[in-house]
């Protein structure tokens, strides 16, 4: 449950209930669009972490935002109250979702990051199908441990902040595959969440390392300060108000197809016995043409130059040879340039026909292959491949045109 707070500038100890999240409603100007959730960190609370913060927040002449206050029992806490790590991240998630806010920026200390960090990604993945979370406009970690901490921790949490934990895997994985975490929206990753890092100059707990890791040198800030002290000074006051302002400016600006952006080309391959894999197919083009403006258009077999064939391979037919087959025939298409993009899929639970069906994709760029097991996840890796080649495209688009416009001014030169 969600506790609503107005003209409520200053965060109490009594602030929170049972509920997880108080939000605190800015009234001096015009009804903000934008929300910032504080999510504190280990043996941290909503009122002790983030106590003067939400107030700067709601009297910034930089950023006009209401703000959400996240409490969770850590540590000793946690003895006394539930729930787990992995029931908040839901918990989070879901409450997030009901808020009704265009623009999203969280920020976490310590192991809040890491749990914001989970969050988006649960958001992405309880999506169907999962398509690009619009209203995230941006993360802060504050002094996260997001590759470990190499100090012990005397509670439960040390499996999430030991290096190398479960959570820290999942979330490094699916930032590293599927994130553009650029301030100018310049990466690959088909999410566009810029991340913005904060480094203690005193930190005995967290290094500089691990805070800033996958984040651009030009995203990093280090400040002075201790684990603990950082958010308390002026200079971390200071700088994030002018991130905040960065994120949700850069999140209004649209992700429209560049200028030279024709379409997008599309081919389906399956098998006659299960025709609801052609019909994820259709429905999956149609929810991201809505999701992202891309014009997306399905061609025939015989024609060239396609953005994207995506070949859905059933277990059985690859381990009867017929389903390997089409796939060396899609990747002779591809090495030929005739498609120049190739998602393949063997759907069901037989590791033999998935090692058979991967053997015959091979490698070589914008080859990928997946195993799924249910609808759902088809249609996860369905968009998740239009989404990489799109913003491939989009990439080669602008590079083409700074290229044109390099040697346009290079001619000018030697005139």
């Amino acid at each position: 449950m969600v506790i609503w707070v107005n003209d409520q500038f200053e965060l109490g100890k009594n602030s929170f209930g049972d509920e997880r999240v108080v939000v605190m409603r800015r009234t001096d100007r015009e009804r903000p669009n934008a929300l910032v959730v504080l999510i504190h960190g280990l043996a941290g609370s909503g009122y002790g972490t983030w106590h003067h913060i939400p107030r700067k927040i709601l009297t910034s002449n930089l950023v006009n935002a209401d703000v959400a206050v996240a409490d969770y029992p850590s540590a000793w806490r946690q003895l006394r109250k539930k729930p787990a790590l992995p029931v908040l991240i839901d918990l989070l998630c879901d409450q997030l979702q009901t808020l009704d806010y265009k623009s999203i920026v969280l920020v976490g200390h310590s192991m809040g990051g890491l749990l914001a960090g989970a969050t988006v990604r649960q958001w992405q993945q309880t999506l169907s199908p999962p398509l690009p979370v619009e209203t995230i406009a941006g993360l802060i970690f504050v002094a996260s441990p997001r590759a470990g901490s190499k100090w012990p921790v005397p509670t439960k949490e040390r499996r999430v902040l030991g290096i190398h934990s479960p959570l820290q895997t999942l979330n490094d994985r699916f930032f590293s595959s599927h994130v553009d975490a650029t301030i100018e929206r310049s990466g690959s990753g088909p999410l566009k969440v810029p991340c913005f890092a904060v480094t203690a100059d005193n930190d005995m707990w967290v290094d500089p390392f691990s805070s800033g890791l996958g984040i651009t040198d030009a995203q990093r800030q280090t400040l002075p300060g201790t684990h603990t002290s950082v958010m308390r000074t002026d200079s971390f006051w200071s700088w994030m108000d002018r991130r905040l302002a960065d994120l949700l400016q850069v999140h209004k600006t649209p992700t429209h197809p560049e200028p030279g952006w024709n379409e997008l080309t599309t081919q389906f391959r399956g098998d006659p016995r299960h025709g609801v894999w052609e019909d994820v197919y259709r429905r999956v083009l149609e929810q991201y043409t809505e999701q992202s403006l891309i014009p997306l258009r399905d061609v025939p077999g015989t024609a060239d130059g396609v953005g994207l064939r995506m070949r859905v391979v059933a277990s059985d037919s690859a381990l009867q040879g017929s389903g390997t087959a089409a796939v060396g025939r899609d990747t002779e298409d591809h090495a030929a340039n005739r498609i120049r993009a190739l998602g393949v899929a063997t759907f069901g639970s037989e590791e033999a026909a998935h090692h058979a069906v991967t053997t015959a994709v091979g490698t070589g760029e914008k080859r990928w292959v997946t195993q799924v097991a249910s609808i759902s996840e088809l249609e996860s890796e369905m968009t998740n491949w239009l989404s990489r080649v799109a913003i491939n495209s989009s990439l080669e688009t602008r590079h083409r045109t700074a290229r044109r416009r390099d040697l346009s001014d290079n001619e000018e030169s030697f005139r």
